[in-house]
């Protein structure tokens, strides 16, 4: 019933008419068509004596014609709004597909995040052996540390002598524990205060290379002391030992300064780490944002469908009425229903089939929301991994602290033993020892609860990660199917909205067709035209001759007698006349079908070009008028009229100086192109310098969270 040109908004002006009732199916008719020479004078009499039936046809032929202009005028507008709406589904697909490019470089940008993260993973099973390492230094140390105190006790003979001196050291015990106190209130207040952590930590180094200065000092003045005095060899090995002990803060202090550095630049790398992952945790919500963005689009488009869907049911159902109140007498248009219902049954049928996919596509849509509840699982257990970071940097800043409580100790110790040097009595430097010996086996021992008691956190704390680790990953391959997944579902329901628009154009056909059944209720009469084509016009008015010129003949024909007759010659020449004017014009119309075809096509590449190149979408509007949008800008516009020479803009709430441009370009210059340039250079530095901002307010975020 219909042709596939109607399609592509175009059709062909050729009329499948009926053939021409001069044979009549009889040899008898065509020996009437032969007149008379004498009788030619007499048709005038024949033509007005029936004049008033010919005015009867011909008012019903007018009014046939008036009704045939009115369905032409009908299919113009319908052919118009359709190219219309072709050229906006074709945008619409357009925007489609890049959208779809962006979400698939998205999942790219997630997949590289993955990869990252499972880099930091490694880095941090890293930093767990190198934990293990210097806990195993640890261990070496306390093994010296036994040593010494076997030292200690073989030394115990030599103390006993030193008892008288313990009183008074015990009363500095009690000074040292005021002050340590007076110490953990500062380290409180330290804490309210990182923001001079560093400039802390270099105060404290440049103690510690005076402190080592001044034990120099005391090295030198223990030698002018040994040099200008006679000690007793009692004295002389007190000394000595003394010695050995500075020997050995010295190089516990070194290696606390070691220690202290590495422990700051570990810091200062997972300061940095924690950096990354925090921009990346934010590109993580920006992509969830977006991706929520798009669904509403995509929630939005199909309830735009639905209700076309409806409403195109409701016409079907209307049709089918008018299909069956068509008279019911005439055979031809009881095939030509029936033709119509098995069109529509089987249109119906597609349309279910339609919707069986939708439902389909629908649930494919539903699996991929819970793979993408997956992953926000998986980005929560990325967080608790965070976490158990920040913790294990916490537990190293606390081992950072007791490193520096401990250097603080030994710088008293040190203090006490000036002091004591001072006084320059022997007794008391055999009293000091035993009592500074007695206070380092006292911290040693604490140093070793707390170092035990942070290793085992530690092992907890890496035993809680591993345990976490070994649950389900995302693979690459598992993200790579569910874009194929994904890519495949938008192109199947991509297929679907174009045998949608193609079977909502077959119903347009049908409903035109079942007009003129009802209006002309003759037999199949498929008229397909361009818009408003001379040559129907012509063809209209050879068949109103034609149907004319038929009853005239036949009523002539009654009156003649059988004997004379018309040559055959001539009626073939007619015949082949008809034959060669309908070649010519069905050629004709296949060339306007291409050329229009060629047309639509070439437009579209021609407004895309132009988009890409220039950055302006170009609309044409009626009344010679052209409306520019920019790609930077796309929710305001241009408008410009070629006829009257104005320009309408909505950009002067956007651009600043869009005043001083037009002046300037348009009115002192009278360069339009300067000025298209010109906006969008202001557009995009504005653009450019709004994301620039708010990436720096971001990093400063970053830095202020960093710090506190």
């Amino acid at each position: 019933m219909t042709d596939s040109n109607n399609d592509d908004g175009g059709s062909s002006p050729f009329l499948e008419e009926p053939a021409l009732n001069i044979d009549n199916g009889s040899e008898n008719d065509n020996q009437h068509i032969f007149l008379k020479h004498s009788d030619i004078t007499t048709m005038p009499t024949a033509i007005n004596n029936k004049t008033s039936s010919n005015d009867s046809t011909a008012t019903i032929i007018m009014e046939k014609n008036e009704l045939h202009r009115k369905l032409m005028s009908l299919n113009y507008t319908y052919n118009t709004l359709k190219n219309d709406c072709e050229i906006k589904e074709l945008y619409l697909t357009t925007q489609l597909e890049n959208m779809t490019k962006k979400y698939n470089e998205k999942l790219e940008e997630v997949d590289k995040y993955l990869n990252e993260c499972s880099n930091l993973l490694k880095e941090n099973e890293n930093l767990g052996n190198n934990l293990q390492k210097i806990t195993d230094e640890k261990q070496a140390l306390e093994n010296k540390n036994t040593t010494v105190t076997s030292d200690v006790h073989d030394l115990k003979g030599e103390i006993l002598q030193l008892k008288g001196k313990i009183h008074d050291l015990n009363i500095g015990k009690q000074e040292l524990n005021g002050q340590l106190n007076n110490l953990k209130l500062e380290l409180d207040t330290s804490k309210d205060l990182n923001n001079r952590y560093g400039q802390d930590l270099n105060t404290k180094s440049l103690e510690l290379k005076k402190n080592l200065n001044k034990i120099n000092e005391l090295e030198s003045h223990i030698l002018e002391l040994e040099m200008n005095k006679n000690i007793d060899n009692t004295a002389a090995n007190i000394q000595n030992y003394n010695e050995q002990d500075i020997s050995l803060l010295r190089r516990e202090i070194t290696n606390h300064v070691s220690y202290i550095q590495e422990l700051e630049s570990t810091n200062l790398k997972q300061a940095t780490e924690l950096k990354h992952l925090k921009q990346k945790n934010e590109n993580i919500d920006f992509l969830n944002v977006e991706n929520s963005n798009l669904r509403t689009k995509l929630d939005k488009i199909d309830k735009d469908l639905k209700p076309q869907l409806e409403t195109l049911e409701l016409e079907n159902i209307k049709l089918k009425e008018q299909l069956l109140n068509l008279d019911k007498d005439s055979a031809s248009t009881a095939t030509v229903t029936k033709t119509l219902m098995m069109e529509k049954t089987l249109l119906i049928n597609e349309n279910t089939n339609l919707k069986l996919k939708c439902d389909n596509l629908e649930t494919k849509v539903h699996d991929l929301d819970i793979q993408n509840k997956e992953l926000l699982g998986i980005n929560e257990k990325y967080e608790q991994t965070v976490i158990n970071l920040k913790k294990i940097n916490n537990e190293l800043e606390q081992q950072k602290s007791l490193s520096f409580e401990e250097c603080d100790l030994l710088k008293k110790q040190i203090q006490d033993l000036e002091q004591m040097l001072n006084s320059n009595s022997d007794n008391k430097l055999l009293e000091s020892t035993s009592s500074n010996s007695n206070e380092w086996n006292s911290v040693i021992d604490q140093y070793k609860t707390q170092t035990e008691n942070l290793t085992n956190e530690l092992k907890k704390l890496n035993e809680l990660s591993s345990a976490g680790s070994k649950k389900r990953k995302l693979t690459p391959e598992t993200m790579l199917e569910d874009k194929d997944k994904f890519a495949k579902i938008q192109f199947e329901k991509l297929e679907l909205e174009r045998e949608i628009t193609t079977l909502k154009s077959e119903n347009m056909v049908l409903k035109d067709n079942l007009s003129k059944l009802s209006n002309l209720k003759e037999q199949k009469i498929r008229i397909l035209q361009l818009r408003d084509n001379p040559l129907s016009k012509n063809q209209f008015i050879k068949k109103t001759e034609l149907t004319l010129l038929k009853q005239e003949n036949e009523e002539l024909l009654g009156k003649l007698p059988i004997s004379e007759k018309i040559p055959r010659s001539v009626y073939e020449r007619l015949v082949f006349e008809k034959q060669q004017l309908e070649n010519t014009t069905f050629q004709k119309n296949k060339q306007m079908l291409r050329l229009k075809q060629m047309f639509n096509s070439k437009s579209l590449e021609f407004i895309d070009t132009v988009n890409t190149i220039l950055g302006f979408k170009i609309e044409f509007i009626a009344g010679n008028k052209v409306k520019l949008i920019s790609c930077y800008e796309p929710s305001k516009a241009l408008v410009m009229d070629l006829v009257n020479n104005t320009l309408k803009s909505s950009l002067s709430k956007s651009i600043n100086s869009w005043d001083d441009l037009l002046n300037y370009w348009v009115n002192e210059k009278s360069q339009i192109p300067c000025l298209l340039a010109s906006v969008q250079l202001k557009l995009y530095e504005q653009k450019y310098n709004q994301k620039g901002q708010l990436y720096n307010k971001i990093s400063d975020a970053d830095q202020n969270s960093d710090v506190i």
